[in-house]
């Protein structure tokens, strides 16, 4: 049995996954030319924005390291002030 080419063509449209072959469509781009979607999601709950993984991993090296050091001297600082408020003497036998 010979393919025709509309069968050919309606099986190539059905494997789209919404974005299209090209990165415009209809009127607007879908994808900007630096990579970036140009999709903005309404109505999202506000746990859902907040996205802590996406911001580590979207985020500059820098800005990552300094959160890292940040993150390293509050811990620290933390437990520091906890081991002050107990004194020294307290924590003898533990």
């Amino acid at each position: 049995m010979a393919v025709n080419k509309t069968d050919a063509y309606e099986k190539k449209k059905y494997n789209d996954f919404g974005l299209g072959e090209k990165a415009t469509s209809g009127h607007y781009r879908v994808i900007n030319k630096d990579g970036t979607f140009n999709i903005k999601k309404n109505n999202v709950p506000l746990l859902e924005k907040i996205n802590f993984f996406h911001a580590l991993v979207s985020m500059s090296w820098s800005k990552f390291l300094l959160l890292v050091l940040a993150t390293y001297f509050c811990v620290n600082l933390l437990f520091a002030s906890i081991y002050i408020l107990i004194g020294i003497e307290n924590l003898t036998g533990i």
